[in-house]
């Protein structure tokens, strides 16, 4: 979850010429109705419809908004959001990794209600002081950034991302790194670069993440043993595996089982 201080959330409804407005903190908008012109780094719009939009901190802003505005902000400050490479892009971190997510999302007449209700919770949480509330708002910014996350594109045409998706479907494991690198026709420590520069993390370290993930769905959702679940990700032998799951979750085998299996 996202670090987050929040210092406003406000509804505006007046009509504003606004030129290269320096964004003072991390924004989050919501555009309804009434605005004439939109100009950020990536975007030059006349009448668009509804989105939702970010903000990095720093970044310049041009806007025409009539007598008929209706748009909600929610401004706060964090070390996790910055103006992203590409225009029209914003990065969010995540641990020590960034995620490239276009700056705006368009929404559909039908789904702003559902925005305007979160925006309005939010103004509510903001008023209280409580630290429930505080909590409130951090989810409701995750909750406010999701749509942004879901479209964020891959770059399939990368052997970056070729690796990535041969370690995807490889769920058992049973090509190494070297072996997989050498099918995206490259060297395997020259595409480690890549994926590194890509992605944040070593293709070995997305691989155990991967196998990690395989296996807490398996022992989330199914019946199997302890050997059973490493064999599908690749353990022939248990102990292997066992040494494994500790050191990527800090748990035994066992000891996720008994605190996850059919906790739904």
């Amino acid at each position: 979850m996202i670090d987050f201080d929040v210092r406003l959330v406000v509804r505006s409804a007046r009509a504003q010429d606004v030129q290269g407005w320096t964004v003072p903190a991390f924004l989050v908008s919501l555009n309804i109705s009434g605005l004439r012109r939109y100009r950020v780094r990536g975007y030059d719009l006349s009448e668009p419809g509804p989105f939702l939009a970010l903000f990095p901190p720093g970044q310049s802003a041009t806007y025409t908004y009539g007598p008929d505005r209706e748009n909600w902000v929610l401004m706060g400050d964090t070390p996790h959001v910055r103006e992203g490479g590409a225009a029209g892009t914003v990065d969010l971190r995540d641990g020590d990794e960034w995620i490239s997510v276009p700056a705006l999302v368009p929404l559909e007449r039908a789904q702003v209600p559902q925005w305007q209700e979160e925006f309005l919770r939010l103004h509510d949480a903001f008023r209280d002081p409580l630290p429930a509330q505080r909590l409130r708002i951090r989810l409701g910014l995750a909750a406010l950034l999701r749509p942004f996350i879901d479209r964020a594109a891959p770059l399939d045409v990368s052997p970056a991302s070729r690796l990535k998706r041969l370690i995807e479907n490889d769920r058992q494991c049973s090509e190494t790194i070297a072996s997989l690198s050498r099918r995206c026709g490259c060297h395997g420590d020259h595409l480690r670069e890549l994926f590194v520069a890509q992605y944040g993390l070593s293709p070995l370290t997305y691989r155990n993440r991967c196998r990690l993930a395989t296996a807490m769905a398996l022992i989330g959702s199914s019946t199997f043993g302890v050997g059973e679940i490493g064999q599908r990700i690749g353990f022939a032998h248990v102990s292997h595996f066992s040494a494994f799951f500790r050191k990527e979750s800090g748990l035994t085998p066992r000891q996720a089982i008994a605190r996850f299996r059919h906790a739904q």
